[in-house]
Formats: structure tokens, C-alpha cells, sequence
């Protein structure tokens, strides 16, 4: 989209987020310094299809009936054509094998709500690099337990909070004006951040446990 209102508060070169309705799908603002704004709806194929309509008109209708985007894209133009990707997220049977190492997003690949796949392909390449090196060198690679494993504990950490913002907790949590919510959306956000490693953070070390009594303790509510 070009032609977009920016906020005039300092933040218009952003990312913003807009919830629709309730929870049922949210729309991504991500501005370029050309003027260009991208702009994406993530739903679920139920969601979609219960409005009966074409993905252009669909698009339209969720952007002017959300008051946010209605007022960010009111004098709008698009420069691209509405399209269509399905299947956001995608895994692999096995990362390695021989002669070959998957990184990026050939191994993981989770739901874009968050930074997940840039901090999965800079870490996966980054480790897939120093294990290779070490091989090629003579010394003997636990590709399982050296690679694979320590990927895995990335991506499962990120796959707790793409759960959790989609059944509402993460938002309920990050929102929250109780007390200690400031220093818990901290934690949080270090983690959404790419530190889906730092085993200090508990955030991380447990993360669906963490999450549920979180939002227990803030909201009052069960999971």
C-alpha cells in the first residue's frame, strides 16, 4: 500500500499489529522508507471462508472494518495485487543426514507473528557453519545432539508463543496492568527478540508452564 497515514508520534517507522475482532485474525503493518507500507491479513482458512469472498474483496473488507487500518489506509493505494499464501508453517522429518545440513527456513519454518524465522535461519546457518568446520577439521559432530536438538529448543520455544497468541493468552499477559506485568512483558519481549536460548530467562527454560501460570497470576483466569 502506498499513501498510508503514518503515526506522527515518532513510531511511524514501526511494526504494527492490528488484532481483528476476537482474535479470529490480525493484520501486519510493516512501513518502508520509500512510502510503501507491506501490509498482510493472517487468518485461518475457516476464517476466511466463512466470509464468501475473494481474497481482493476479503482483504478490503477486513482492512475497513478494522478502525485502526480503516484510518491508516483510508487515501491508500495498493501497488500489488492481492495474493495468497497458505501454510505458513512447515517442518522437516530430519535436519541432517548425510553429507547434507538443512538451515533457515528448509528446517523450520513457524507462523510469522513473530521475528521466528530470521532468528531460526541466522542461528541454524550460524551453527550449521561452526559444526561443519569442526568436522571438516577431524573432530567427530553429534549432528543430532550438537544441531539438531539445539534447534529444536529454539523452535519449540517460539511454537509456545505463536499458541499462546492465538488462543489469547500472550495478548491477555502482554496487555495486563497487574502487578509485575511491566518486568513479565520484558522477559517476553527479549524472547520474541530471538533469545529463545538464554536458559537464565524462565520464559525459556519452560516456557508452556511459564506461560499458563502467568496468565493465571495476571488475569485470574484458568487455562
Amino acid at each position: 500500500m502506498k499513501g498510508d497515514r503514518r503515526p506522527k508520534d515518532g513510531t511511524d517507522g514501526f511494526i504494527y499489529v492490528y488484532v481483528v475482532g476476537n482474535n479470529d485474525a490480525w493484520i501486519w503493518n510493516i512501513p518502508f522508507n520509500d512510502g510503501v507500507t507491506s501490509v498482510g491479513i493472517v487468518c485461518t482458512d475457516e476464517y476466511y471462508r466463512s466470509h464468501n469472498m475473494n481474497q481482493a474483496d476479503f482483504f478490503d473488507y477486513i482492512i475497513k472494518n478494522n478502525k485502526f487500518a480503516a484510518e491508516r489506509y483510508a487515501n491508500a493505494e495498493k501497488v500489488n495485487e492481492v495474493g495468497f499464501i497458505g501454510g505458513y508453517s512447515s517442518n522437516v522429518t530430519k535436519m541432517f543426514g548425510k553429507n547434507f545440513v538443512l538451515v533457515g527456513n528448509a528446517t523450520e519454518f513457524l507462523d510469522p507473528v513473530f521475528s521466528s524465522g530470521v532468528t531460526l535461519a541466522l542461528e541454524s546457518g550460524a551453527k550449521a557453519a561452526e559444526l561443519t568446520a569442526k568436522e571438516l577439521s577431524g573432530k567427530k559432530v553429534d549432528w543430532e545432539k550438537e544441531y539438531q536438538d539445539y534447534m529444536m529448543i529454539g523452535v519449540d520455544v517460539f511454537r509456545e508463543y505463536v499458541n499462546a497468541w492465538y488462543d489469547g493468552r500472550l495478548q491477555e499477559i502482554l496487555f495486563s496492568k497487574g502487578k509485575d506485568a511491566d518486568k513479565v512483558t520484558r522477559k517476553i519481549v527479549s524472547i520474541l527478540s530471538g533469545y529463545v536460548w538464554d536458559e537464565n530467562n524462565m520464559f525459556v527454560t519452560a516456557p508452556k508452564a511459564a506461560v499458563n501460570a502467568t496468565y493465571r497470576a495476571l488475569t485470574g483466569k484458568e487455562t
